[in-house]
């Protein structure tokens, strides 16, 4: 079964800077993995990873 594309949209102002303060917030000289960052980017957008 594939997924059904989501049509594409653009970001509100709030959604890209509470993006922005979650990526900024990050600390990286711990040396976060990818899975970090864009958990911490959904939780800001209050978006739902896949199950």
């Amino acid at each position: 079964m594939t997924a059904t594309p989501v049509p594409r949209r653009r970001l509100t102002e709030l959604e890209h800077d509470a993006a922005w303060h979650a990526i900024e917030g990050i600390d990286w000289e711990a040396g976060p993995d990818p899975d970090t960052v864009l958990d911490a980017v959904l939780r800001a957008l209050d978006i739902d990873p896949p199950a």
